[in-house]
């Protein structure tokens, strides 16, 4: 005879909840960008530059041709933005124990395993937006690098490779070779020149590499894309079929520059009730960030259409 068995808690809920995967700010974890902390509004990034020939000696100073030397400036405009939530504890009362609000009736505050839930949720959401954002642009007084980089600059504009269209794995080896052909040599040499696209066009290169009959070296190096000797980093936030290669890194060299107060800013949450007899918290995140770029002359641009 078989022996049977009931139980009352056929449906018991794993007490966590699980957070959808999202995408981090590429540009600030991955060091594609110069962090420049403690500003508020505006940073002017101090140029400098040197423009001379070599001749021969003259014993008379000034008799020979003199060369320049160059100081200006380029602005960085910030903005303050924000996200904001708000939640109710008694909404999850319902729901399996690990959610119920602590604390008496009239004063609920959302649980342990609630509030690390939207601290961590929210966070993730900010930084999954804020990288569009500082590539795309979108909030007034924030231009994105897409605009700083193809704006006109008295130093020198933007290099702009040969478009071939809408970047797929039967063109992306062409265009990666028209994008590196056209960098200059200081560019290469110096510092950390990368490739920075979007993540289509990566997985487009990808595919392709897997078609090849001799996919050569050097095609990855720890899990990282490399093309010709250039790393590629891919990233949400690009507009779609655009490609850059530039000086990458979070030093003086990179060519990329992000003005904030914090850079920890984007992960602190703040949640709070507006009012002691408000039965509702508010969340929010608070970030001041501006965009720009220092020589433009030195980026390489693809602007797939």
């Amino acid at each position: 005879m078989a022996n049977t068995f009931t139980t009352t808690f056929v449906n018991t809920p794993v007490e966590k909840l699980f957070e959808e995967l999202v995408l981090p700010a590429t540009s600030f974890e991955q060091s594609v960008a110069q962090i420049l902390e403690g500003f508020q509004t505006n940073v002017a990034l101090q140029r400098f530059q040197a423009s001379g020939d070599i001749e021969l000696r003259n014993p008379i100073f000034g008799a020979g041709t003199l060369g320049d030397l160059l100081k200006n400036e380029k602005a960085i405009t910030m903005a303050e933005m924000q996200l904001e939530f708000e939640v109710d504890p008694m909404d999850f009362n319902l729901d399996h124990k690990f959610l119920w609000g602590t604390g008496s009736e009239a004063d609920q505050s959302p649980s342990p395993a609630l509030s690390q839930a939207i601290l961590s949720t929210v966070a993730k959401e900010f930084n999954t937006k804020l990288e569009t954002l500082l590539w795309q642009g979108g909030l007034t007084g924030i231009t994105g690098w897409e605009v700083d980089i193809a704006a006109a600059d008295t130093a020198g504009n933007v290099i702009t490779a040969a478009n071939i269209g809408v970047v797929t794995p039967a063109n992306v080896i062409s265009v990666l070779e028209d994008i590196v052909a056209a960098a200059t040599p200081e560019m290469k040499e110096l510092g950390n020149p990368s490739i920075v696209t979007t993540h289509a066009i990566k997985y487009s290169y990808l595919e392709a590499q897997r078609a090849l009959d001799f996919k050569g070296v050097n095609v990855t190096e720890s899990g990282v894309p490399m093309f010709g000797g250039y790393p590629i980093i891919s990233t949400h936030g690009i507009s779609a079929n655009k490609a850059y290669m530039f000086n990458a890194g979070s030093g003086d060299e990179s060519e990329l520059k992000a003005a904030v107060w914090s850079s920890s800013d984007r992960f602190n949450v703040l949640m709070a009730k507006n009012n002691p007899l408000d039965d509702v918290f508010g969340i929010k995140i608070s970030f001041a960030c501006g965009t720009g770029t220092v020589y433009n002359k030195q980026i390489v641009q693809y602007l797939g259409v």
